[in-house]
């Protein structure tokens, strides 16, 4: 008979016990049994229960010498079992014997649960053999995951107070998209006063564990920032917004665009990428095809710092990895937006990879790195609507986890850039660059039906295929 077999038919035959209290407490205090007194014994079980286990108080040498009789009996049945079964390994006389590795698949002898403790009810049974064949396993703790967790609760309390706010708010994006998802939205700005030149939305999936990127071009329609600018279309789009109606008018937008909650929106000008990529010592960046750009502006002055990488496999430093990021002159802002994202996926894959050759070395870099944030946010050229502890504060109390060999794993990144592949088209304004999306009514009083209508359930749709 099969050993749970053998489970289900002892369980069937009780079926009148009561229920003990707990199944660990209960293994626990039968292993301990023979170590108890009767008045001891008489504190955790009742008097029926000690009547129905047919327990008797042993003398102590009494079971010193039951002890010394089941070792006896042990050592025969061993003995008997090697000279039945060749293939059983016999005790060898080197004093430091070589011992296979315990596997979670590793399957043991497993006595009959009526023979090695009391009877019980059928479900303290059920229980205590899932208890002898589950190996306990320790996980490493995952930082990510952990952090995670930490910020979702954050943006939750964030979402209840907009609620409370904004009647329009849960009108405006998709609750049920949302759940189990932490959005961020950065607006990247060359100086202060400008616009934005870079709008990127992350979204971590706590569920899957998946990160998506999606990319909005700057020279794009919004309906909100028409609306703000009275109607006039050639002040319509939506790197405008920041400029207009600061990280509110943005975030509106952008949520109108997406459907996702924008919980944590920060604005933050290219040069702090350019201290934290070299302080995590350059990042490593697939590019696509060559760029020649001759009219990249100069860092300093009206002047011009020509601009130029082969394709392949680069290190890029801080500066560089800029110049990639903006260069537009030899390309488009679409494919610009394709490389903000493998940039901003270069640089999280370089933290886990620090995190995984060498720990220490990550804690570090990650301090470091948070300095840098705060005293951009001290000298005002990093905003956000959002206190940076809320992100800090985590990261910080996670450090001596990953010291001690915590794991992070790059999640799996996907992304999603809207272009003219798929929903933008010329919004046909002569004397002005700007976009819109193919169909839509920017004029319109329901924007989210009759402008972004076809773009939110595409953003739906790569968020959970």
């Amino acid at each position: 008979m099969e050993y749970s077999e053998r489970v289900l038919s002892i369980a069937e035959r009780l079926k009148q016990p009561p229920t003990p209290p707990t199944t660990a407490e209960r293994l626990k205090q039968r292993q301990q049994e023979g170590q108890r007194s009767l008045p001891q014994l008489n504190r955790i079980y009742s008097k029926e229960e000690l009547k129905r286990m047919n327990y008797t108080p042993i003398h102590p040498k009494t079971g010193i010498k039951i002890a010394l009789a089941g070792m006896t009996l042990l050592t025969i049945g061993l003995a008997a079992e090697a000279s039945l079964n060749p293939t059983v390994p016999t005790v060898s006389a080197n004093p430091e014997p070589t011992r296979p590795a315990l596997t979670a698949t590793a399957t043991a002898y497993k006595p009959p649960l009526d023979i090695i403790y009391p009877p019980s009810s059928p479900t303290a049974i059920a229980e205590t053999a899932a208890a002898v064949n589950t190996p306990e396993i320790k996980k490493k703790k995952d930082l990510l995951s952990e952090a995670a967790h930490s910020f979702y609760a954050k943006a939750q309390a964030k979402r209840n107070e907009r609620a409370k706010k904004d009647p329009d708010y849960l009108t405006r994006i998709n609750p049920e998209l949302n759940k189990n998802r932490i959005n961020f939205l950065s607006l990247g700005i060359g100086k202060e006063g400008a616009l934005t030149d870079s709008i990127q939305v992350i979204s971590y999936d706590l569920t899957s564990g998946n990160l998506s990127m999606i990319s909005l071009p700057r020279d794009l329609q919004s309906p909100e920032v028409l609306k703000a600018y009275g109607g006039d279309e050639r002040n319509s789009r939506i790197n405008q917004a920041l400029t207009k109606g600061g990280i509110d008018l943005s975030q509106l937008a952008v949520e109108n665009a997406t459907g996702l909650s924008m919980d944590f929106v920060m604005v933050n000008r290219f040069e702090i990428l350019t201290k934290i990529i070299d302080k995590i010592g350059g990042i490593e960046v697939d590019v696509d095809k060559d760029i020649d750009d001759n009219n990249y502006p100069a860092l300093e002055g009206d002047g011009y710092d020509p601009f130029h990488i082969t394709k392949g496999h680069h290190l890029l430093n801080g500066y560089d990895a800029l110049r990639y990021s903006r260069s537009r002159y030899s390309t488009s802002d679409y494919d610009r937006s394709k490389r903000q994202q493998k940039v901003l996926e270069a640089l999280i894959k370089k933290y886990a990879e620090e995190m995984k050759k060498n720990p220490l070395k990550a804690a570090g870099l990650i301090k470091d790195t948070l300095g840098i944030i705060n005293e951009e946010v001290n000298s005002g050229k990093l905003k956000a609507d959002f206190d940076i502890g809320d992100i800090s504060g985590p990261i910080i109390s996670l450090i001596p986890s990953l010291i001690g060999g915590a794991r992070f794993e790059m999640p799996p990144t996907a992304h999603f850039t809207v272009d003219t592949s798929n929903f933008v088209v010329s919004a046909s304004l002569p004397g002005i660059a700007i976009t819109k999306i193919k169909g839509g009514n920017a004029h319109s009083g329901n924007p989210r039906q009759d402008y972004w209508g076809p773009l939110r359930p595409a953003v739906k749709e790569f968020l959970t295929r």
